[in-house]
């Protein structure tokens, strides 16, 4: 049997000295010694790169990294380059797992050598959690049973409503075989920062042979107020297009409407988050219109949308028609 280590589970980690040490120790918990914990400090001015050092002499099964500030996407790509392990996972340095998920999974691979496991995770909110499950069944996909999978992974046209695809965005709810997350992970510009999980995810679930879907909750996603996924960002709706740009030109024609109803979503998600940053409506306009070129809007119109709700027809007409104030007052107040 090989000494190395069957699974390399890697941790970003940036100024979350608050966070970390609930992180690292669920990770710990998991009994197995076949796996490796990669801390990769991505320049912190933090007590996180310490808290890292005092760790790795605890547990021999951590290596760390202490690297100056590059984001997410540069700080996974070092992690990949120092693993071992023959299964790739990556955790988000706020977050917890469930440490027995893991173990099952380890079982997983080695009764079945699935590419990918998929598994259940939980978005805990301030005041509530919300479980969130696979669409699939539990067990082995491969093969013709693949296309259901991929004819709906960014964009899932048999729910109602322009919607995120069957399979979520994240890769904290999935390991990975280290030989595709290594080749997609790498292919991704490191100026992609917001959306880089879907821009592995959705390479790696295009491409790979077997799936197995896991119904057992591994993963706790912590949501805060100041989280990426609800703050705004300048950059964003700049960063979503190349995203966009990025899966389209990886993907072909094939995945066009479905990359393109990502666009029309991100949009509307850029331009509330917009409006509740600008109050008044001078300076949202003056922060939108120069990002809302005729390019951008035709490919965002452009959707099929399978099952519209009356919200997409309503959003799909005043981005058609640069209905800008009429937009700003709903997202502002609607979201």
């Amino acid at each position: 049997m090989s000494d190395l280590p069957l699974i390399s589970i890697i941790i970003p980690i940036y100024n979350v000295e608050k966070f970390l040490r609930k992180c690292i120790d669920s990770v710990l918990a998991i009994k197995l010694q076949e796996i490796e914990l990669i801390l990769v400090n991505d320049g912190s001015t933090d007590d996180s790169g310490k808290i890292c050092d005092e760790y790795a002499e605890i547990d021999n099964r951590i290596k760390v990294i202490h690297k100056i500030n590059g984001g997410v996407t540069a700080a996974r790509k070092t992690g990949v380059t120092a693993s071992c392990g023959r299964y790739i996972y990556c955790v988000d340095s706020d977050d917890y797992i469930q440490p027995s998920v893991i173990e099952k999974i380890s079982n997983i691979i080695k009764g079945t050598e699935p590419d990918v496991i998929i598994f259940n995770y939980e978005s805990i909110f301030p005041n509530k959690r919300i479980r969130n499950r696979n669409k699939f069944n539990e067990g082995l996909y491969c093969g013709e049973q693949l296309c259901q999978v991929r004819e709906n992974l960014i964009y899932d046209k048999e729910i109602v409503s322009a919607n995120m695809g069957c399979v979520s965005y994240s890769l904290c709810d999935k390991v990975i075989k280290k030989e595709y997350f290594s080749k997609y992970q790498n292919d991704v510009p490191n100026e992609i920062i917001l959306g880089e999980d879907l821009a592995v995810c959705v390479q790696v679930l295009c491409n790979c042979e077997k799936i197995y879907f896991l119904y057992d909750v591994g993963y706790f996603y912590v949501r805060r107020n100041d989280s990426a996924i609800s703050s705004y960002h300048e950059n964003e709706l700049t960063n979503k297009l190349a995203l966009c740009n990025y899966l389209l030109n990886s993907l072909g024609k094939r995945y066009e409407n479905q990359i393109n109803v990502l666009l029309f979503t991100s949009i509307y998600g850029y331009l509330s988050k917009t409006s509740k940053k600008f109050i008044k409506y001078k300076e949202f306009a003056l922060t939108i219109k120069p990002l809302m070129v005729n390019e951008i809007i035709n490919r965002a119109v452009s959707v099929k949308i399978y099952k519209p709700i009356l919200k997409d027809k309503i959003k799909l007409f005043l981005l058609k028609h640069r209905c800008w104030r009429t937009i700003h007052i709903l997202a502002k107040f609607k979201g």
